[in-house]
């Protein structure tokens, strides 16, 4: 749905954060650990996201009035899809067949 309200190209650049927000969730929920170069890369690229999406070029035109309930969605993807990947990983303990 986001995909037809939104600008492409900031639809990709959201979407493609799920790695970075895999990462914090599994950091957090999973306790998983991060080395401190991993730490630093995660938030440069979280800067680079943001710069990337509040740019002039790629960003939300302020002049054009996008749906909220596209702009929640879009934002609410790839952080849910997330949550779905942390949950396998915390099955993986659960069974042999899993």
């Amino acid at each position: 749905m986001a995909v037809r309200a939104l600008p492409l190209v900031l639809v990709a650049i959201v979407m493609n954060t799920m790695p970075l927000i895999t990462a914090v969730l599994g950091y957090f929920i999973l306790h998983e650990k991060l080395k401190v170069l991993e730490k630093i890369c995660m938030i440069i690229s979280f800067f680079g996201v943001a710069i990337m999406i509040t740019g002039k070029e790629s960003g939300l035109d302020s002049s054009i009035a996008y749906p909220i309930y596209a702009v929640v969605a879009l934002f609410l993807n790839p952080f849910f899809s997330s949550l779905v990947t942390i949950t396998l990983r915390s099955m993986r303990n659960m069974s042999a067949h899993t």
